[in-house]
């Protein structure tokens, strides 16, 4: 990574530099697809051959479900190929970062969705705090938000007053852990290492498959829907 300066600000000689432990990539995808994906879950939801997907899960997801989906399914094939094009770019922005030999082009990065499945959160249903494993030593892991429940959207089940009390300010959201936490960390100068992210309708985010994440419960109506994804990446030698 690159030594960061603020024009303007620095003394002479002055640099900073972040000691960055992973990468975290977003993106949006288009409304109609969202819509479009969810009347898929939909229709795999209501199937009599839809796939149970929990036992292959770490998700205490007891009163919805999490079922299995197909990569090649033709209703998917707007979302997989937005999942493909990002894995892609994540790829390309990590060595750009990073680079490790020669320069790394478009056309040596081969990712493929080693599985893919929806999950039907409701209340109470939660994600305690886990990893996933790609059968390629470099995977990305992710999920893209399908539809979220107004008492998500609106800060939480109760509101959001204040930063302190139960108050249900982090219902439903996605949280990400890079290190250990400890108390008073600001003071010691440490950077926070956990995330606290609020599910959007039609947001993917891309993350590499080892880091630990959850997802906390939610009390109130509705359904937490999500596709969540591995994907394995390999990179194939420089021609010539």
């Amino acid at each position: 990574m690159r030594w960061r300066k603020k024009k303007g600000q620095e003394v002479a000689g002055e640099q900073w530099k972040p000691l960055v432990k992973a990468y975290l990539m977003s993106s949006k995808l288009d409304p109609k697809e969202v819509a479009r994906v969810n009347r898929t879950l939909d229709e795999v939801s209501a199937s009599e051959e839809k796939v149970d997907y929990q036992y292959q899960l770490a998700g205490e997801i007891r009163r919805g479900e999490q079922l299995q989906l197909q990569p090649d399914d033709p209703r998917l094939a707007g979302l997989v190929s937005h999942i493909d094009a990002m894995a892609r770019r994540y790829i390309l922005r990590f060595f750009g970062e990073h680079p490790i030999g020669p320069p790394l082009t478009a056309d040596r990065i081969q990712p493929t969705l080693q599985d893919v499945w929806g999950v039907y959160q409701r209340a109470h249903d939660y994600n305690p705090l886990h990893n996933h494993g790609t059968q390629s030593r470099m995977g990305i892991s992710g999920v893209c938000y399908i539809q979220v429940p107004e008492c998500i959207r609106a800060g939480g089940s109760k509101g959001v007053i204040s930063g302190t009390g139960a108050q249900g300010r982090f219902d439903g959201h996605l949280y990400l852990n890079y290190g250990e936490l400890r108390p008073f960390g600001s003071i010691m100068l440490e950077p926070p290492l956990t995330m606290q992210i609020t599910p959007q309708e039609g947001v993917m985010l891309m993350w590499p498959a080892w880091l630990n994440h959850g997802v906390w419960p939610f009390d109130g109506d509705g359904e937490r829907r999500c596709v969540a994804f591995n994907i394995n990446v390999v990179i194939t030698p420089p021609k010539g």
